[in-house]
């Protein structure tokens, strides 16, 4: 990691936090069209906080004996970014050396250890291997690595011994990752948003030849027909080694390099140490626990852990304090593993919370001292429960029916909100468990979700239901392109071995250090009983501060399509599956437009104009390569890994191209087919012909006619000049419409309620000025610094005669404002002559002055005139 970072984890820096949202009762009644008001600031933060009505109390429907669930384990320094790649090469080049039988020992200069991945770092930096020793640059390397003498040919002999041999590996690890990847033998048929790393191999898969295994055992003795690949013999058997997993067989003096003596243990041949490479650094990730729990058990396993770690004994909580929480617990529904292990929880929470997060990130890239959790995360509530009540569900966390029947149909309930009217994954007929069903997630102290973004860019939305404190990190969508840039720059060697790092959700980076890079973060502390909402493409992280059980889904308002659209073009970058077919949402839309709201069939219109664009060239472009035969194909009947494509695993709709050999590729990756195929063997499989497509769009259209004609109103308001400007009512009546029809909230209306809110700040600044000011006795004359200047009175009459509304009323008040000044300052100009022409003030001059200055103060002007009339004698 580089030096400069080491501060950010030594001493948490937290980000600044997002809003907290509290909506009214009224504003709460809806979701999708709450979160769509607040959207327009909210989405800056990726990340904000939701807090209910106190109203809103759902009971906790899940029974916490019968809740069963396996954790994950996850080693905190195996998950930030910055220190993994290390960790990756140390554990590989370790077990590299181990499975070739000769034992990695740590060389040390001047009594200290050599780091083996600086090295390897520092010589790829100045060109490799064969650069540094033509231009004889070990000394530098050597000083790169903090060695004062300088013992370049140590350091070469080192790199020689060691890494080279190893990087000569991984190339070929690389090379067959790139063989598979153009043969297309790799097939991953889980969703990677929620999948999990492979579990990790075992290290004990090293050592030498072995006795035959019983699954090898033939009539007649296998040494007899064992020969050395190499060299071709068979005898000198105590030298001759068998591979563990391929049989390959060499005599130890035969192997590159040769071996002084048999290794101990288990030997494997080159070819299985390249696998056994690989495997090695898909490994890193999160593994399942041994052990099986419920909430009771899991909240005294956590309990427990989080007291011993640190060091804070259930005594130290006051007794007063433990008795009062009990009473207050019994009888808390939401919070049943607080009733059985009161104390431990209380004493869980005693520790500092600034404690628990500076404790985090350090252990986090604590190499040393390995730190593991567990975590259950991404249990799905249709198979251990929801803690949200559902119909039909006998255990609800209360006894009151109509209680439960009220949050069963709650929109705010994680059930529902998938299959709400206003979003889109309503409009998916086959079950996505993975976006469509809630995930349960029960956390314990360090338990981390690292950065992701959510399946196909979609909102989420989380509830914790009880429980100590989950720290959320968020950055907005709008910022993701820069997230990514940033994260690859920092993580370069990760990046290069998984291009789709991101989606495994198993890396982190410090915040602070994201912000160091320029990258906008900001921080939510969730508390019980509090919603967190994730805009599109906002990338979010965080930990838990102690046990604490929520839950989450996703949800897709009609704003999201856009999102949704750029996002499956971002997947097939990445070559990442989706989820579902984003062609085939779209087109289920059109065939169902008379269901759809207004604002749906704007923006599926949108998509659908865009999607029908690009198919038209694409298929033209595969007419023009000499493809003549095409069949339908009902791609909604097959299953997704079957109809994906080849090279962007995109999953396939409107159309697809196949070989004679079954080879199936989306219309852009057309020319990356089949080496082997004419274009006379190949089959355009469309879902629909262009002709049939038409009517699709129209069936959006069509329902959209409204919209057309109030956007095609508005905008001829707003381009509108001089007296054919709308007036501010116009528009008033113009965004009324649009609220009350629910019309989207597009452009073109951002736009018009700005210029309405910029007429409205006009009017009452004009009003502050026109308003008359009142001399009082007590209060004196008002001061000059009170008052605007005339400059600013005109720059405000012409501001307003240039507003792209007009108000008639205000400009004839600011014009005639201005004529009475304008009299005003001759009349005072004319009284100032008068009084210069005279030595002594008459009874009649300073009845006119009283009079002038009186009317002075009608104006909130500072007037050059008004000092001068008050100095007359």
């Amino acid at each position: 990691m580089n030096k400069s970072f080491e501060k950010f984890y030594r001493h948490f820096e937290r980000p600044p936090f997002a809003p907290t949202y509290c909506p009214t009762e009224e504003e709460f009644a809806n979701p999708i069209t709450y979160i769509a008001k607040i959207k327009p600031e909210a989405e800056r933060y990726g990340v904000v906080k939701i807090k209910p009505p106190p109203s809103f109390h759902p009971p906790f429907a899940i029974d916490s004996e019968h809740f069963e669930f396996t954790p994950r384990v996850q080693k905190l320094n195996q998950i930030e970014g910055l220190v993994r790649a290390k960790l990756i090469f140390d554990t590989e080049i370790t077990n590299f050396w181990h499975l070739k039988g000769q034992p990695l020992h740590f060389p040390c200069i001047e009594n200290k250890y050599v780091d083996l991945f600086r090295l390897s770092r520092a010589v790829a930096d100045a060109g490799g291997a064969i650069a540094v020793c033509d231009q004889k640059k070990w000394p530098q390397v050597a000083k790169q690595l903090g060695f004062k003498n300088h013992p370049g040919p140590k350091i070469r002999d080192i790199y020689t011994k060691w890494v080279a041999p190893f990087e000569d590996a991984l190339l070929e690890v690389y090379k067959i990752e790139e063989q598979n990847d153009a043969a297309n033998e790799e097939c991953v048929k889980t969703m990677q948003g929620r999948r999990r790393a492979p579990e990790p191999r075992t290290k004990s898969m090293a050592g030498l030849r072995h006795p035959i295994k019983e699954k090898k055992a033939k009539a007649f003795d296998p040494m007899d027909e064992v020969m050395c690949k190499k060299c071709g013999r068979g005898d000198d058997e105590n030298c001759l080694l068998l591979c563990e997993d391929c049989e390959y067989a060499l005599h130890t003096y035969c192997c590159e390099p040769p071996l002084n003596a048999v290794p101990k243990g288990e030997w494997r041949c080159h070819k299985c140490v390249i696998v056994a490479v690989k495997d090695i650094a898909d490994s890193f990730g999160f593994h399942d626990s041994q052990i099986k729990y419920n909430l009771l058990t899991f909240a005294e396993y956590a309990n427990e852990w989080k007291q011993n770690y640190f060091h804070r004994n259930p005594m130290e909580v006051p007794r007063e304090e433990v008795e009062n929480e009990f009473w207050k617990k019994v009888v808390d529904l939401e919070n049943m593993v607080a009733v059985k292990y009161g104390a431990d929880l209380l004493a869980s929470k005693e520790v500092p919370r600034e404690e628990v997060e500076n404790e985090f990130w350090k252990k986090v890239v604590d190499l040393e001292n390995m730190v593991a959790v567990k975590y259950g995360a991404d249990l799905l509530a249709s198979k251990v429960g929801s803690g949200f009540p559902m119909p039909g569900k006998d255990f609800s966390g209360c006894s009151d029916a109509k209680e439960r029947e009220y949050y069963a149909k709650h929109p705010w309930n994680l059930n529902n909100m998938p299959i709400l009217k206003e979003s889109v994954l309503s409009h998916i007929e086959s079950g996505i468990s993975g976006m469509m069903v809630p995930w349960v997630y029960v956390g314990m102290c360090f338990s981390a979700f690292c950065w992701h973004t959510e399946d196909h860019w979609t909102y989420s939305v989380n509830y914790m239901h009880w429980g100590e404190r989950k720290i959320w990190y968020g950055v907005s969508g709008l910022d993701g392109a820069h997230f990514d840039d940033v994260v690859k720059a920092l993580l370069p060697d990760l990046f290069e071995k998984q291009p789709d790092l991101l989606h495994h959700m198993t890396t982190t980076v410090n915040p602070a250090v994201l912000i160091n890079k320029g990258v906008k973060v900001y921080s939510v502390h969730q508390e019980p009983g509090e919603f967190v909402i994730t805009f599109p493409r906002a990338y979010h992280a965080g930990y838990n501060e102690g046990l604490n059980f929520a839950e989450a889904v996703n949800f897709a308002p009609a704003d999201w399509l856009r999102k949704g659209w750029l996002c499956t073009f971002d997947y097939a970058r990445v070559r990442r599956n989706c989820v579902f077919s984003y062609e085939e949402l779209i087109a289920r839309m059109a065939n169902n437009a008379s269901q759809l709201s207004i604002a749906m069939c704007v923006a599926a219109y949108e998509q659908m104009h865009e999607i029908c664009t690009r198919e038209a060239s694409l298929r033209k472009s595969v007419a023009g390569m000499g493809v003549t035969k095409t069949s339908r194909e009902e791609y909604e009947h097959i299953a997704d890994d079957l109809r994906s494509c080849a090279v962007c695993r995109t999953t396939l709709f409107m159309s697809g191209l196949q070989c004679k050999h079954g080879r199936l590729v989306c219309l852009e990756h057309a020319s990356r087919l089949c080496s082997k195929c004419t274009p006379s063997d190949l089959t355009l499989k469309y879902r629909y012909t262009l002709d049939e497509l038409v009517p699709l769009l129209k069936n959006l259209q069509g329902n959209t006619r409204a919209y057309a004609d109030w956007r095609e109103k508005i905008s001829n308001l707003l381009d509108a000049q001089n007296d054919d400007r709308p007036t501010l009512e116009d528009l008033r009546s113009l965004i009324d419409a649009a609220r009350q029809q629910r019309f989207p909230h597009c452009e073109i209306l951002e736009r018009a309620l700005s210029i309405v809110k910029r007429c409205e700040q006009m009017a009452h600044s004009a009003g502050a000025l026109l308003s008359r000011k009142i001399r009082t006795r007590s209060k004196g004359r008002i001061s000059s610094g009170d008052r605007m200047e005339m400059a600013d009175v005109e720059s405000m009459k012409a501001a307003i005669q240039a507003l792209p509304c007009l108000m008639p009323e205000l400009e004839t008040s600011i014009k005639e404002y201005v004529e009475r000044l304008e009299k005003w300052r001759q009349r005072a100009n004319t009284l100032l002559v008068e009084a210069n022409k005279n030595e002594q003030t008459g009874v009649p001059l300073i009845d006119a002055l009283q009079s002038i200055l009186d009317e002075a103060d009608d104006f909130n002007v500072n007037l050059p005139e008004l000092d001068r009339l008050e100095r007359i004698p």
